[in-house]
């Protein structure tokens, strides 16, 4: 049994495939198996799956869309090995993220996250988001999540289309052992399906959730963050009333620190997957 499951939920991302294969190949620590979950898409996601000769490959197509809470919940359950690494399959991991992964399963850390490097629809850097980028919890960037497996499946996540991970995210914050790792060891590619009328109903239903999380933990952080929303979900209204250009705000959102050493190296390793677009 390898140590770690990549494990990716995709839907519609045949394009997506070949590059994603090839940025797990290019990790320096082998010990893994990539576990898909299918939810229903209809282009050619199973056919170029299949067509990939890697018995480390398993993949699971639901025969309907069900939403990524229930398909993220469906695939905890197929998960074996010690850990698990998240892996959105439009984005990319640089070649040492499992051995920070290994790292932090060696110091006794219940889950690692890192910084991500932002990158466009043409495979281009051009900024980096910190692991932590809100001093209200330590909210972070699900896709970044490696985590004890044990400890994965028995949080889950909640049974929605959008902002499912906010259980996982605010779980792990509040109550585990973090590793932390500001290093842009993932790469994510923003602007794919990003789109205002996605983003309105994105923000109600993690209004939603945290929510009802708030009756869980009951700290007083989390008036503030889901105020915080309550502004988002405001603006996005305007951007929408006035047609500004979402894509300027999901370039101009959330970005930290910027350093262009590492913008450029990143933008060099981001050379060899151009290919395979």
């Amino acid at each position: 049994m390898p140590k770690f499951t990549i494990f990716t939920c995709t839907y519609q991302n045949a394009n997506f495939i070949s590059r994603c294969y090839n940025s797990i190949l290019k990790q320096s620590v082998h010990d893994w198996e990539w576990l898909i979950i299918d939810d229903g898409s209809t282009d050619l996601t199973e056919k170029i799956i299949n067509s990939i000769s890697d018995n480390r490959i398993q993949y699971y197509r639901l025969q309907t869309n069900l939403g990524r809470g229930r398909a993220r919940n469906y695939g905890c359950k197929l998960i074996k090995s010690p850990w698990v690494v998240i892996l959105d399959m439009d984005d990319l991991m640089t070649q040492d993220r499992l051995n920070y992964a290994d790292m932090a399963s060696v110091l006794g850390y219940d889950y690692m996250i890192s910084g991500v490097g932002l990158i466009t629809n043409d495979l281009i850097c051009d900024s980096i988001r910190p692991a932590i980028y809100t001093n209200f919890i330590n909210v972070f960037t699900h896709a970044t999540l490696c985590c004890k497996s044990e400890l994965y499946k028995s949080i889950g996540y909640f049974d929605s289309r959008y902002s499912e991970d906010q259980l996982m995210i605010v779980t792990l914050s509040l109550e585990y052992k973090g590793y932390v790792v500001n290093e842009p060891l993932y790469l994510y590619l923003e602007s794919a399906n990003q789109n205002i009328d996605g983003a309105i109903v994105a923000n109600i239903h993690a209004f939603s959730n945290l929510f009802k999380l708030v009756f869980k933990y009951k700290k007083i952080k989390f008036y503030i963050y889901i105020l915080s929303f309550l502004i988002k979900f405001i603006f996005l209204k305007i951007f929408k009333f006035f047609k500004y250009d979402y894509q300027y705000f999901i370039k101009n959102r959330v970005k930290s620190n910027i350093n262009i050493a590492k913008i450029d190296y990143l933008n060099f390793y981001l050379k060899s997957f151009k290919k395979t677009c």
